[in-house]
């Protein structure tokens, strides 16, 4: 098995432990992020911007959606480090914007865990889909 196969594989173990550690409802997490919403939200948007760093470390691009293995094959290593770096900044930036409502915006809204998921959710959404259409624009961007 290749290296970067080998980190993808840790990374989904990690993910999997991760997400049925915090499936517990551990008390001290849902008083800091006033909820487990919003942690459990949090730790999915750090979990995908590892991945882009992952990726970015590796220069193998064919983890993420949007990608199939052939294509991701003819792209050389620069061009991998550039889409890993468009997916990181798009990731990233869903990542500022929800740790801003998260904690700037908690006295100007009424916060419930049923918006923090949808916010949550369009957020990661709307990252992926700009990732995966910026990836597919092509090679010559």
């Amino acid at each position: 098995m290749k290296k970067p196969q080998i980190l993808y594989r840790i990374w989904l173990i990690v993910l999997a432990f991760l997400l049925i550690v915090y499936s517990l409802e551990i008390e001290p997490i849902e008083s800091i992020l006033w909820g487990t919403g919003s942690a459990d939200a949090l730790f999915l948007f750090l979990m995908m911007d590892l991945l882009c760093i992952l990726m970015l470390v590796t220069g193998r691009i064919s983890w993420c959606g949007g990608i199939s293995e052939e294509k991701a094959a003819g792209y050389s290593r620069q061009e991998c480090i550039r889409a890993a770096l468009w997916q990181l900044a798009f990731f990233a930036a869903a990542t500022v914007l929800y740790l801003y409502y998260c904690f700037g915006l908690e006295n100007t809204l009424r916060r419930s865990s049923t918006r923090d998921t949808m916010t949550a959710a369009l957020l990661l959404c709307a990252a992926a889909v700009l990732s995966v259409k910026r990836l597919n624009a092509g090679k010559n961007d």
